[in-house]
């Protein structure tokens, strides 16, 4: 009597052939001439995942539930501001302790010409960067001051989020006097969501015009 093997009991199958001496979490890898061994999965094994499914740029790592999935190496993205010599008429805001975020000024304009550089997964229009992928972002930025609006003014930065949602913290600089330069940094960890955008604002405790030399905001995804 013909029996066909898909009909054999479970109970009546053998393991694969080799399986009695290969070692816990072997798999049977094939040499591409009819044989093959078990072994751990090596680099070599892993072209087969990339060519399946993978994409350039990304890496392979844990899922957390006994599987794999795929990261983008790197995110990162800069706007900056070169060599800018257009100052920007800025307005007292009326709580001076830089308290009330919504009195902060979006720097954009002919006074702020923010410009692309070194874009991987981020977008840059105008004012902005906009993330394509969800994660938490280091945020850093200076922004070097050739004018202070007063010989004794003081300046706090924010970032801006979708245009809604301010930065806690505001960094703050003080004018040291007449002809004074300065550099206002900022840095943090801030969680994006997949199109999700930042944008700089600023606020000054005095009216007058504030010259923005150069300018850097970069955001990179660490985690």
């Amino acid at each position: 009597m013909t029996i066909e093997h898909k009909d054999i009991p479970d109970t009546d199958r053998h393991e694969p052939k080799g399986v009695s001496i290969a070692v816990a979490n072997s798999v049977y890898v094939a040499n591409g001439a009819a044989a093959g061994i078990w072994k751990k999965i090596g680099s070599p094994q892993l072209q087969g995942i990339s060519g399946d499914s993978g994409e350039a740029g990304k890496s392979i790592v844990s899922d957390g539930a006994d599987g794999f999935t795929f990261k983008k190496e790197a995110i990162y993205g800069t706007m900056a501001i070169t060599n800018n010599a257009v100052t920007y008429s800025m307005t007292a805001v009326a709580d001076t302790t830089f308290n009330t975020a919504s009195q902060f000024t979006l720097l954009t304009g002919s006074s702020f010409p923010w410009a692309s550089e070194n874009l991987q997964d981020i977008t840059f229009s105008t004012n902005r960067l906009t993330v394509n992928t969800a994660g938490i972002y280091q945020f850093t930025t200076y922004l070097n001051i050739g004018a202070f609006p007063s010989i004794s003014s003081k300046i706090a930065l924010r970032y801006l989020i979708n245009g809604a949602t301010y930065s806690a913290r505001k960094p703050t600089i003080k004018s040291s006097g007449t002809g004074a330069e300065g550099q206002l940094v900022g840095t943090g960890l801030v969680s994006l969501a997949a199109n999700d955008y930042l944008q700089i604002v600023l606020a000054s405790d005095a009216t007058g015009s504030i010259l923005i030399r150069d300018a850097n905001v970069t955001l990179h995804r660490v985690g």
